[in-house]
């Protein structure tokens, strides 16, 4: 019998290490990835979401939610629940859990 080899397989036991770690490796990358893109916004935060916002921060998400909800976007009633928990927001993760999964405008083009 040989050693090192998986047994009835002729799979040695370092390649299979290798490939396992090697997987691993590629899905650290892409979670780090998706992380620093915040396509994963609720992993590893601590990039500013705890900073307090301003009235004025408040202010410009009360009228995002207004945007949204006169192009169809947010029934009346989640405007209003909406609009009330960005006047009550603290930091900036409590302003983006209310507009967080809103579309920015977006200029247009040649504009300016």
């Amino acid at each position: 019998m040989m050693h090192g080899m998986a047994q009835g397989t002729g799979i040695d036991a370092v390649a299979i290490t290798a490939i396992v770690l090697g997987a691993l490796a590629v899905v650290s990358i892409v979670v780090l990835v998706l992380i620093r893109t915040q396509a994963l916004p609720h992993v590893g935060q601590g990039r500013g979401d705890s900073l307090l916002v301003s009235d004025q921060a408040r202010d410009r998400a009360v009228g995002r939610l207004a945007r949204a909800y006169a192009k169809g976007r947010l029934t009346r009633d989640e405007l209003e629940q909406r609009t009330q928990r960005a006047l009550e927001a603290r930091t900036r993760a409590d302003l983006s859990a209310v507009t967080g999964d809103i579309p920015h405008a977006r200029p247009l083009r040649g504009a300016g």
